[in-house]
């Protein structure tokens, strides 16, 4: 019996169709049929599936003289399994934690800005306000927002810490859960590509403003730093939220930084990014605080993430 009947017998005995078949081995059924038809011959990444799958030898499958079916040692798949409900509950859930998320990380980028403004207004009218009463009521409100942030980020992360297993684990979509969302993903990834374009937009006219207006007028110069926070708060939370929306899609179809390789290397680089985000983050607070330059502080960011990026890769690289 060849290889093309083979598959044929054992297909059957499991009561699959073509497509469910080639479902198991994310391939498309028409390469099922080339198969079953001579066509062509699977790769023996697919042979190796198949025998796993079927719970035959390799040999089996290759070798036409043996006839009787020759069952191997393997074990069934102890892999977690994701059925539709499943993966709608884990979408629906992220979608709602990660536009909180989005607007804790926008507060963050505000908190300074009742600080500057206050700062600014009382240098200019003492009379009115008292430097030492800006400064205090500038900071209150700064500390209360961060405190509302972190709020924010510990009671939605732990909402989404039941889909721990999904960022840790290898797992198996059920039959037809992968079409459902991929083409519910192709929506969202092409609102992400609008969106990346209005939120680029908007810092450029952040920065713009500032650059224009403090050559025009050094003396508004902190009023124009608050208004860049205002502006890159916005541009943040929705690129923030509608990329973290795109990486729950990428997550259930583990492709991308999600596909099973991916995720085994970046559990290399966790204590890495922990340290280098904690750092970062006292880094830039320490230099804000103390230089009271807010408005070019932020420049640590981009730099941050080009250097994470790059020990990243260097990290992870097998």
């Amino acid at each position: 019996m060849i290889l093309a009947d083979k598959i044929i017998s054992l297909r059957k005995k499991q009561g699959w169709s073509q497509e469910e078949l080639a479902h198991q081995l994310n391939v498309s059924r028409q390469a099922v049929s080339k198969w079953e038809s001579t066509a062509s011959i699977p790769e023996l990444d697919k042979i190796i599936k198949m025998s796993q799958l079927f719970g035959v030898s390799t040999d089996y499958l290759l070798i036409d003289d043996l006839e009787d079916v020759e069952y191997s040692d393997y074990e069934e798949s102890t892999v977690r399994k994701i059925d539709l409900e499943t993966a709608n509950q884990y979408l629906t859930v992220s979608k709602m934690a990660y536009q909180k998320i989005a607007f804790g990380v926008a507060l963050c980028i505000l908190s300074p800005v009742v600080l500057l403004t206050l700062v600014s207004y009382s240098e200019s009218n003492p009379n009115q306000l008292k430097e030492n009463t800006a400064i205090a009521i500038g900071l209150f409100v700064l500390f209360l927002i961060a405190f509302i942030a972190i709020a924010i980020f510990i009671t939605y992360s732990m909402k989404l810490s039941k889909f721990n297993y999904l960022n840790e684990e290898d797992f198996d979509l059920e039959y037809g859960v992968r079409g459902v969302v991929e083409k519910r993903a192709e929506k969202v990834i092409d609102k992400l590509h609008e969106k990346i374009v209005i939120g680029i937009g908007i810092i450029f006219v952040a920065v713009m403003q500032l650059v224009v207006g403090s050559m025009l007028n050094e003396d508004i110069i902190i009023y124009l730093t608050a208004s860049l926070l205002v502006l890159v708060s916005f541009a943040v939370y929705i690129l923030t939220y509608y990329g973290m929306e795109k990486n729950s899609y990428s997550l259930i179809l583990q492709e991308g930084e999600f596909s099973p390789k991916s995720k085994a290397a970046q559990k290399k680089s966790e204590p890495f990014s922990s340290a280098f985000w904690i750092l970062t983050t006292g880094l830039y607070l320490a230099l804000s605080f103390f230089t009271m330059g807010w408005h070019k502080t932020w420049i640590i960011w981009p730099i941050a993430g080009f250097i994470y990026a790059a020990i990243n890769v260097i990290i992870t690289k097998e």
